[in-house]
């Protein structure tokens, strides 16, 4: 495949907010935040470090998709197959208070400080300084880089021209540090490696993605290697590319062959004939999620529309007839939904009376425990008024809970439906 190599210095977006696709060896062109235009809550920033050698495993997260954001770090044991630590802390709302850098390669400093939680990513030249630090936590690693290139890739989505995904990862670079975890030391010496995926774009809902990425010396010299697929639309470049003794090669299009089973071995080839890998895998990790559904049957922020979860006959503001399940459909209920599948904690509370409010409050801490301790999916549902866009006037607003206790709490039933270990 022909693939589009950007040489000319410029902005990453143009005064459209549509990214010119193509990749680089090194950043070429500018990006900026204030480009894009899309929604604000579209916007994904986030900057990723590992730090790795034969034994074991260390990655910095700190990021965000606007309305949420993350600083974690994860230690990984590759002898035992097993995760020592994994520490995140959820951002509510952070949008562009996080302040992340425009560039991957300039001077910079990031920093998060708050509520126990220290992290930082230092940029002088060539050198990287990665600290974090938490309750029976600490870290310190100092990167080099090797080589002066680099995987860069700008690709739209076909979904939409002001949707894109811009992306430099840094491979090769050297690595020297510690971390600490509950009194235990592991260091990281000689043979250790560091890579950066520095990630910035507007993404669809719904997207799937491979990437693999390693390094280490073969035959003497320095080899890395950065693949991927999935990432929007990659007719006009790909972010294939391996290193090897202070030289760049890049690919085309790279096959992910996973078969039926993603614990078995992984094939990856290319179209031309420079590629043939099989890759082993040896964890499989998940992420603890915690959803909380706030139900007040009608879409209240686009004007008092009807919502999948509007009740039978329930007329909202711009909905006067109601809803007509034979026009309309039956509502929706996620928890009736949810109620057959193998997940940790599946509630649904009200806000309707004081002792409902206490009731919900107990469902969320405990989904939020659960989900400190590992146990897997949880998902919490709380019924919620909507005086306004349910059609009662102020003076009677107070008739939105008597209706919640008549209608929206006989038609979803409140409960713990699931709980694991109870």
């Amino acid at each position: 495949m022909h693939q589009q190599e950007i040489k000319t210095p410029g902005y990453v977006l143009d005064s459209r907010g549509v990214i010119q696709p193509g990749w680089a060896p090194r950043a070429v062109q500018t990006y900026r935040r204030a480009d894009i235009k899309a929604s604000p809550l579209r916007i994904k920033e986030w900057d990723f470090y590992q730090v790795s050698d034969r034994e074991k495993c260390l990655q910095f997260t700190f990021g965000h998709a606007s309305y949420a954001g993350q600083v974690g770090i994860m230690l990984f044991d590759f002898k035992k197959g097993e995760m020592i630590a994994d520490i995140s802390k959820l951002i509510p709302f952070p949008f562009g208070s996080l302040h992340l850098p425009e560039n991957a390669e300039e001077d910079s400093d990031v920093t998060y400080d708050k509520q126990g939680v220290h992290l930082r990513f230092k940029t002088e030249g060539d050198t990287r300084f990665l600290s974090f630090s938490a309750p029976d936590f600490e870290a310190t690693i100092t990167l080099e880089r090797t080589m002066p290139f680099s995987t860069v890739i700008q690709t739209p989505f076909k979904e939409s021209p002001r949707m894109f995904y811009y992306n430099q990862k840094i491979n090769c670079m050297t690595a020297r540090g510690r971390a600490v975890y509950k009194g235990r030391t592991y260091t990281f010496g000689e043979d250790a490696f560091g890579l950066l995926d520095w990630g910035r774009g507007v993404w669809p809902y719904h997207n799937e993605w491979y990437w693999s990425n390693g390094t280490g010396p073969v035959a003497g010299r320095l080899f890395g290697f950065n693949l991927g697929r999935g990432f929007g639309d990659t007719s006009k470049a790909t972010e294939n590319m391996l290193f090897y003794g202070g030289e760049v090669t890049k690919l085309g299009r790279v096959h992910f062959d996973l078969g039926t089973a993603y614990m078995k071995p992984w094939h990856l080839y290319d179209d031309e004939g420079k590629l043939d890998l099989t890759l082993t895998p040896s964890f499989d990790r998940t992420t603890r999620i915690k959803a909380l559904v706030v139900n007040n049957c009608v879409f209240g922020m686009t004007g008092g529309q009807m919502s999948p979860e509007s009740l039978p006959g329930q007329k909202t503001t711009s909905s006067p007839f109601g809803r007509d399940i034979n026009i309309n459909g039956h509502p929706f209920d996620v928890v009736k939904t949810l109620r057959e599948y193998d997940i940790a904690y599946l509630a649904r509370g009200s806000v309707s009376t004081p002792a409902h409010v206490l009731s919900a409050q107990k469902m969320i801490k405990k989904a939020l425990q659960k989900q400190l301790n590992g146990e897997g999916f949880c998902l919490v549902e709380i019924l919620s008024p909507c005086p306004t866009n349910w059609g009662f006037p102020d003076d009677r607003a107070y008739q939105a809970l008597s209706y919640m206790r008549e209608h929206q709490e006989k038609f979803y039933e409140l409960g713990e439906f699931i709980d694991k270990g109870e």
